[in-house]
């Protein structure tokens, strides 16, 4: 957002001041649903930067819920699809700069190409999957996890047709009988050129 991190964390106010208008209302909107009704959100934005740039932002929000299944917080992230793209762009002559851009990302995060092979994903992606130190990058997602159910394949084929998926409830069984409960979005990620390069995906575990 530019603000100076000398001078401590900017107040919520100084950051929502960078929002167009309409954009800020929906922000505000959808954080109440999030508190009240448990409801993840995402939301793309633009802001001005303090240096006069505008930058494309995508915002997420996941509930957590106390031991009840109150919520009790809303973890916030902020992704910034300026630099991702040019990432993305880059990534066949910087795989570096790509990885280094997703992998301290506070939340289950993974980007894929339109084949499905992995640009870059996050530790905490990594570490929930337990790929050890197994390098990914550059192999196919249903290679790794060839159980992967037919119902999330035909949502990446979804969003790699440009299409947003979301669920605020779902669940994996796995083979040992156990069944892990998420909230997931899938959305599609493009090119300078307006292409669709391939999907990023963004999982909380609920269960």
């Amino acid at each position: 957002y530019g603000h100076d991190p000398d001078l401590g964390l900017p107040s919520v106010e100084a950051i929502h001041v960078q929002y167009k208008p309409e954009d800020d209302l929906e922000i505000r909107r959808l954080m109440r649903v999030a508190l009240c009704d448990g409801k993840p959100f995402s939301y793309p934005v633009q802001i001005r930067h303090t240096d006069g740039r505008t930058r494309s932002l995508l915002i997420f929000g996941m509930p957590c819920f106390d031991h009840r299944g109150r919520v009790r917080a809303v973890d916030g992230l902020t992704l910034d699809q300026t630099e991702l793209m040019d990432a993305l762009q880059a990534a066949t002559h910087n795989q570096t700069l790509l990885s280094s851009f997703i992998d301290y990302t506070p939340a289950r995060l993974a980007v894929f190409d339109k084949n499905m092979r992995f640009l870059a994903a996050s530790r905490n992606w990594i570490e929930a999957a337990n790929y050890g130190e197994r390098d990914v990058i550059g192999t196919c997602y249903y290679d790794l996890f060839p159980q992967l159910p037919e119902k999330f394949r035909q949502i990446h084929a979804r969003a790699l047709k440009g299409e947003v998926c979301s669920s605020d409830l779902d669940y994996f069984d796995y083979p040992d009988g156990q069944r892990d409960w998420y909230r997931w979005e899938c959305r599609p990620w493009k090119t300078p050129d307006g292409d669709i390069g391939g999907v990023i995906v963004l999982n909380q575990d609920i269960t």
